[in-house]
């Protein structure tokens, strides 16, 4: 394995942040994700796309396999 070289002053490089991934949505989930934001608007907060991806990720992550599995079924193919 190769070691990191130092910078000019001798401290080690700082590691890149990771990449960011995109994900495949239907238009019809585009059109849901517009609408979460624009409730949350009307309630006084400010969300992106990508806060209300992590928070439903936040959320199904309490739910048991087999409801996520029934929920994964239920859905349209994104591609």
């Amino acid at each position: 394995m190769a070691q990191k070289t130092p910078t000019a002053s001798g401290a080690p490089k700082p590691a890149k942040p990771p990449k960011a991934r995109q994900v495949a949505l239907t238009e019809d989930e585009y059109a849901r994700l517009e609408q979460l934001r624009q409730a949350c608007k009307e309630a006084g907060m400010k969300v992106r796309k990508t806060e209300l991806i992590r928070v439903a990720i936040a959320l199904l992550g309490g739910e048991s396999p087999a409801a996520l599995d029934a929920a994964r079924l239920a859905l349209a193919p994104a591609r």
